[in-house]
């Protein structure tokens, strides 16, 4: 039954797609920061965003944040003796 309730919660709001994440946990400035920015080169693969910055001082060196492309658990899945 809970299975069948958090399917139809997860249908029955846009993108329609499982829920990954318990977006309730999130509060944008509490534990989640918004900063403006716009796409300044988009691929197939990728988009590169650029922030401006919200303060006066900022950072000299930026910071470049790669997500994993296959899930780090999938990875341990792909052993042979399942180890």
């Amino acid at each position: 039954m809970k299975g069948a309730r958090r399917f139809g919660r997860d249908i029955s709001r846009a993108p329609r797609l499982p829920a990954t994440v318990d977006t309730d946990k999130f509060e944008v400035g509490g534990n989640l920061a918004l900063s403006p920015g716009s796409v300044v080169l988009r691929e197939e693969a990728f988009e590169l965003i650029q922030y401006r910055p919200t303060t006066e001082q900022v950072r000299e060196l930026p910071l470049l944040f790669v997500p994993p492309t296959i899930n780090r658990f999938y990875v341990l899945d792909l052993a042979r003796d399942g180890a």
